[in-house]
C-alpha cells in the first residue's frame, strides 16, 4: 500500500526494507511543491491505490530517499517512480540535505545507546533510560554497521549498540506494522552482547 498514512513495504535488500510512512502534515514543503506540479501536468494519471497523485509522489520521494543510501533503482514513469528517482538524488546531496529531508517528514535526529533484538521478522531497538519506547530499527547503507546475520527461525540476536539516526513520528512500522516508531540508523557502533 503506497499511502501517506500506512506503512510501505518493499523488497529492495536481503530483507524487507521499510520505506516509512508520512502524513500530509509531515512532508517537506519542497516535496509538496514538486508533487503538486507533477499532479498538475499528469492529471490523467491514476495512482495504483486510492490516493491522490500528490500522496503517491510524496510516498515515492521518501522511498527513494531512504533507498538512495543503497543506490536503489525503480523504473517507470508514474508518480511513484518519478519521485523515487528525485528522492534518491536528494540522499546523495549529503548529510545536511538528509537531515532537512528527515525533519520535513517529521523524523527527529537522535543519538542513543540501547539493546537491539534481531531475528526472523524482528528488528527492535530499545534505548537505555526510556522505558516503553521501542522502535523498528533499519540500518541505512554507510552506517558502519558490521552486524552478524540473523537466520530464519526461533533464534534471536541481542546486541548493545550506540547509534545515531532518525526517529519517526508515531505510526505503524516494521513487520506487520506492529511498532509505533521506526529508527533509521546512520551511524552504528556495536558495544557487545
Amino acid at each position: 500500500m503506497r499511502s501517506l498514512n500506512v506503512l510501505i513495504l518493499g523488497v529492495l535488500a536481503a530483507q524487507s526494507i521499510v520505506f516509512g510512512s508520512a502524513n500530509a502534515a509531515s512532508v517537506p514543503d519542497d516535496v509538496l511543491e514538486q508533487a503538486r506540479a507533477y499532479a498538475k501536468t499528469h492529471r490523467s494519471e491514476k495512482p495504483p491505490r486510492s490516493q491522490s497523485l500528490v500522496e503517491e509522489y510524496a510516498s515515492g520521494f521518501f522511498a527513494g530517499f531512504i533507498h538512495g543510501a543503497y543506490n536503489g533503482v525503480l523504473s517507470g514513469d508514474d508518480a511513484f517512480a518519478t519521485a523515487y528517482a528525485k528522492g534518491a538524488a536528494r540522499w546523495k546531496q549529503g548529510p545536511d540535505a538528509q537531515q532537512r529531508t528527515f525533519a520535513g517528514y517529521g523524523y527527529q535526529r537522535i543519538e542513543w545507546t540501547g539493546l537491539w533484538t534481531a531475528g526472523f521478522e524482528t528488528s527492535l531497538f530499545e534505548p537505555d533510560g526510556q522505558p516503553g519506547l521501542a522502535a523498528w530499527l533499519d540500518f541505512l547503507a554507510g552506517s558502519g554497521a558490521a552486524l552478524p546475520k540473523t537466520e530464519p527461525g526461533p533464534h534471536f540476536l541481542e546486541l548493545r549498540l550506540r547509534l545515531t539516526g532518525y526517529l519517526s513520528p508515531r505510526g505503524s512500522y516494521g513487520h506487520l506494522g506492529m511498532h509505533g516508531r521506526e529508527l533509521f540508523a546512520t551511524s552504528v557502533q556495536v558495544l557487545g552482547n
